[in-house]
């Protein structure tokens, strides 16, 4: 298996990197989540990248987007976004 790139031009976060992600459809947010960055799926041209998650539900393959699909937020701790000890996202 190969390994995925740890870096993209289209991303702010590097491999590793914990990240909030929040989608959005018709402007309302539809999910919000804290992921780690596994690495990223590289194409030709602008916008052509995504970025491979590890969400935090059993995921075989993990989850994508491309830098349009979603908003990323680069953070150091879940706490950030939930609060001490509490994952979850209700």
């Amino acid at each position: 298996m190969t390994e995925l790139p740890k870096e993209s031009e289209d991303f702010d976060a590097v491999a590793h990197d914990l990240v909030l992600v929040r989608v959005r459809e018709d402007g309302k947010m539809r999910a919000k989540f804290v992921a780690q960055v596994g690495g990223f799926r590289t194409t030709p041209g602008p916008g052509g990248d995504k970025i491979s998650l590890n969400p935090p539900w059993d995921s075989v393959t993990g989850v994508q987007f491309a830098p349009y699909e979603a908003e990323f937020e680069v953070i150091d701790h879940p706490d950030e976004v939930w609060g001490a000890g509490d994952y979850s996202n209700s």
